[in-house]
């Protein structure tokens, strides 16, 4: 398969991705908290799991959390398992699953398969996979 042809694949994979990603305070202050996908669709946020971030996270965090925190699906970090890139997007996960993830750097976390199962499980809406392929 040709790289353009492959890399076309994973595009449309991640179609769903938010155009854009908004803060945890902005999210807070909506009735509806949403944002827009690359492919037009909305993807809605429940304000429970809002809530259960912001117990979390201190107060002068909420500017810089970025909404929804990405699961990175890749191949090389082994069958199932997904990255998670950002101080603080590793510390919410850390916090949600305490210590089951197996690879981890100030900014980084390397999550086996199970533990991405249930971030995803606690974090429906708030966690979203992207998927990445190293050519």
């Amino acid at each position: 398969m040709k790289e353009r042809t492959f890399r076309k694949m994973v595009e449309s994979l991640n179609s769903h991705i938010p155009k854009e990603r908004k803060t945890l305070s902005s999210l807070l202050s909506e009735n509806r908290p949403m944002v827009r996908g690359r492919d037009g669709s909305l993807h809605v946020f429940k304000k429970k799991e809002l809530d259960k971030i912001a117990e979390i996270l201190p107060k002068e965090d909420y500017d810089r959390l970025f909404l929804p925190i990405y699961i990175e699906m890749n191949s090389d970090y082994g069958r199932g398992a997904g990255r998670v890139v950002g101080k603080i997007n590793c510390d919410i996960v850390k916090r949600i699953l305490g210590e089951g993830y197996y690879y981890e750097k100030d900014d980084e976390i390397i999550l086996y398969a199970n533990d991405v199962a249930n971030l995803r499980k606690m974090l429906p809406t708030t966690t979203q996979y992207i998927f990445s392929v190293s050519i």
